[in-house]
């Protein structure tokens, strides 16, 4: 019955309309991956060679439509978006591979991050996301709208709408850049960052307008086509979580303008997608095929209109960018602490030089990737056949406070609290703070100044007073006793860093370190120690990831020699490097392969005060963290990873520990071997993860760690 009425209409209408009056308007609603339906409806919509007159969206709509209207067609925007990573691209983090070494010298850290403002008072986000990512595709696939003055002039003429974040109001965007009008019409309130537009903050279309069918009656249609794809209201045993009573509230309102544009419309889509929410991007194809479900349902319907049109009009010119761009002035816009000069060096553009588009998206990416900076991404503009690019950027504060609460089986539980401040005690200077309570007590000062921005020289000083726990075991491998160790100490260092090749330091060193009674009695021959020394160390790092690596090598190289003088009990040499490499052998399996060596020799100094830790998660699971601080040692690694969806991680691996006394008489050797199983899972707050390691004898080890838990000053210190 319902098709006969919809049939009747549509038969209806054309009549009372000739051929060429007929005007067709598309209205696709926000709705975030459902949104991804409207993909079915265009390509049916190109498959019964239907003429769309004009377009209108909001939000997820808005960049469909947007697309569509500058020349895509349907089965082109599938296989566009099939390709997304969504995950990856609703997050603004930033690989280890993509940072600058000079970043690299400290290791991840805050898994919550606040702005500290000139007066010390905390800026609280404003949203998840600032949307960095989301502006780098939008400018990769609506690069071809810089050819058009207005959006009339688009292939099919194309609206999107906003909602003025101060005014209250819906707003439309006719013309000027069609980046900025896609990202205000997606900001989707607390997701999305409110995105600014000549001087106005918009957040979400969808809040006032989702289905914009008005704004094509203004344009001149006269037959409206909606696709509604947007999230219905839920009973009360749905809004059981914050976020979906916010995706209800706003909802709430949403629906009333939605029905009241539907009654507007000649013809609505409204595909079954209740059981899909707004970020079920991990069901795209299957989306999709419900679009295009409920399009071929209504087939008849669209052919009749089809048929009702009038020979096919010209079509507009379709322009796409050149392989080569003559890029003729840069200009940078939205800064105000870093200067232009300087983000243009970050960049590594230049004016008037050749560069392709893919070029121009990833020098963007370098400077968002100094981590100055919310957000940064190009417009490029072409006036009389030159182009000019204008980098866009929002600065973040010089002073941040990151807050971390972490994990390890071998040191309990630690709260961190990290304060960052750039070019705050001097200009291109860094100065961290770290303090941490619980498991491991520490106050830690880590200033630099540098003197370059890709590469230059730089000078070091580290300040440190910690305590950590050791344990002492007896024969049969249990713990029999804990003892604690409080070192303090400072480094002064000189080095050099090269873009994201390499970082070198030479420095001095002193520290003094005591121990004291924890738990049950030992014997404890010598309480306290001093040394001051000198040393060297290089770093170079390419991996993706610390935690789960993909791809990519690690080495990191130290030498330090503690000298013969009045603040030095026992003279030693300590020697330590490591070497990694994660090999990918498909898309989600990874082949990784170290080995973690170290030697302290020329002294005799007890193994409580032997510096090297060689137990724990991040290290020889066969034996706990601060167990057992060896002479010398060596392990080798090599395992495979497998993730699923860059989020979960299994990882099994075989380690070979060889370890013993090196003394000047010779040398005592042992060995251990294990396999490990290890589980990952990436949180919004850090890396969980749980690893089994058995040592092919009788022992197995347990350990389960969340959060940052290595070393962020691993670099740093002597």
């Amino acid at each position: 019955m319902r098709r006969f009425f919809l049939t009747l209409t549509l038969i209806i209408s054309l009549a009372s309309l000739k051929a060429e009056d007929l005007k067709i308007g598309l209205a696709l609603s926000g709705g975030g991956a459902r949104g991804l339906a409207h993909i079915g409806l265009l390509k049916v919509i190109d498959e019964v060679g239907l003429e769309v007159d004009y377009i209108s969206g909001t939000s997820f709509g808005a960049l469909i439509g947007a697309m569509y209207s500058l020349g895509y067609s349907g089965e082109e925007i599938e296989e566009i978006f099939l390709k997304f990573d969504f995950r990856s691209q609703i997050n603004d983090s930033i690989n280890r591979d993509e940072l600058f070494i000079g970043e690299k010298r400290w290791l991840d850290y805050g898994a919550i991050d606040l702005t500290i403002n000139s007066d010390l008072s905390l800026d609280i986000p404003i949203s998840i996301l600032s949307g960095n990512n989301m502006l780098q595709k939008l400018a990769t696939y609506l690069n071809r709208g810089i050819y058009y003055q207005n959006f009339d002039e688009f292939p099919i003429p194309f609206r999107c709408n906003a909602t003025n974040l101060t005014s209250g109001e819906s707003e439309t965007f006719s013309k000027g850049n069609l980046i900025d009008a896609v990202r205000a019409s997606m900001a989707f309130p607390t997701l999305l960052e409110p995105f600014e537009v000549e001087g106005k903050l918009y957040v979400d279309g969808g809040v006032k307008d989702n289905l914009p069918v008005q704004v094509l009656i203004d344009m001149g249609a006269n037959y409206i086509l909606a696709s509604k794809a947007n999230t219905p209201l839920k009973d009360k045993n749905e809004c059981q979580d914050f976020l979906a009573i916010l995706n209800q509230t706003i909802n709430i309102n949403m629906n009333v303008w939605v029905e009241q544009s539907i009654e507007k419309s000649d013809l609505v889509l409204s595909p079954p997608l209740n059981s899909f929410s707004n970020g079920s991007f991990d069901d795209m194809e299957e989306i999709i095929r419900l679009g295009e479900e409920e399009a071929r349902n209504n087939i008849a319907e669209l052919i009749r209109l089809q048929e009702g049109q009038s020979p096919a009009k010209p079509s507009k010119q379709v322009f796409t960018l050149p392989n080569k761009i003559f890029v003729n002035n840069i200009t940078i816009s939205g800064n105000n602490d870093i200067h232009s000069t300087k983000v243009k060096l970050y960049s590594g553009l230049t004016n008037r030089n050749y560069y392709t588009y893919e070029d121009i998206l990833e020098a963007t990416l370098k400077c968002y990737n100094t981590k100055f900076f919310h957000w940064v991404y190009p417009k490029l503009s072409y006036d009389k056949g030159k182009y000019n690019l204008e980098i866009v950027i929002k600065e973040k504060g010089r002073s941040f406070v990151s807050f971390d609460a972490i994990y390890d089986t071998s040191d309990d539980l630690v709260a961190r609290v990290t304060t960052t401040m750039n070019n705050v005690v001097q200009k291109n200077s860094k100065l961290i703070t770290s303090l941490q309570l619980g498991g491991v007590n520490s106050l830690i000062f880590d200033y630099v100044k540098n003197f370059g921005d890709l590469y230059g020289a730089y000078y070091r000083a580290f300040p440190y007073l910690e305590e950590v726990k050791l344990y002492n075991y007896n024969f049969e491998g249990n713990k029999s006793s804990r003892i604690k160790k409080l070192e303090y100490g400072l480094n002064l260092g000189v080095g050099f860093f090269i873009k994201d090749i390499l970082v070198g330091e030479a420095y001095a060193f002193g520290y003094r370190s005591s121990l004291y009674q924890d738990v049950a009695e030992l014997e404890l021959p010598q309480r306290k120690f001093k040394a001051f020394g000198i040393g060297v160390k290089a770093y170079h790092e390419s991996v993706d990831d610390l935690y789960f690596p993909k791809s990519g090598n690690k080495f990191m190289m130290s030498y330090q020699k503690a000298l013969d003088s009045p603040f030095t009990e026992e003279d030693y040499e300590k020697i330590y490097i490591e070497l990694f490499k994660a090999f990918p052998l498909r898309e989600n399996l990874s082949l990784h392969a170290g080995i973690d060596s170290g030697v302290f020799r020329n002294a005799f100094l007890g193994i409580l005060f032997t510096p090297f830790e060689i137990g724990g998660i991040d290290s020889f699971t066969g034996m706990d963290k601060h167990s057992l601080n060896e002479e010398g040692y060596q392990i080798n690694r090599l395992g495979l990873q497998y993730d699923y969806r860059n989020k979960y991680f299994i990882n099994i691996s075989g380690q070979f520990l060889y370890k013993g006394e090196l003394k000047k008489s010779g040398q005592s050797l042992s060995s251990q071997k294990v396999l490990d199983l290890s589980l990952g899972y990436k949180t919004p707050l850090g890396p969980l993860r749980i690893t089994v390691s058995h040592d092919l004898e009788s022992t197995i080890n347990y350990y389960l760690a969340f959060g940052f838990t290595k070393d962020i000053f691993k670099f740093s210190r002597h």
